[in-house]
């Protein structure tokens, strides 16, 4: 997967998703509005037939708190795959 920081400064970030859909940014993005240090998180596709959507994240270390967003989405996803595997 391929990332473009359009923003990375210390209290927002905006991180480009290149050829990816809203499915990932939208797991990301929930676990993002579950923290209290986040002020805003939100994912947007410019057009749902071209993909790149963009994660945006505002508040207190807006890039530890998404770097830690994506950890427990892999950690929810390693899960499942036990889960399915063990079925």
């Amino acid at each position: 997967m391929k990332l473009e920081f359009l923003k990375d400064e210390k209290d927002e970030v905006r991180v480009k998703l290149v050829g990816e859909d809203t499915s990932i940014g939208l797991l990301v993005v929930e676990k993002l509005a579950a923290n209290k240090t986040v002020d805003f998180a939100g994912c947007n596709d410019d057009h749902p037939l071209l993909g790149n959507p963009v994660i945006v994240v505002k508040g207190k270390g807006a890039k530890k708190q998404l770097i830690e967003a994506v950890d427990e989405v892999k950690k929810e996803l390693k899960d499942l795959e036990k889960a399915v595997e063990k079925a």
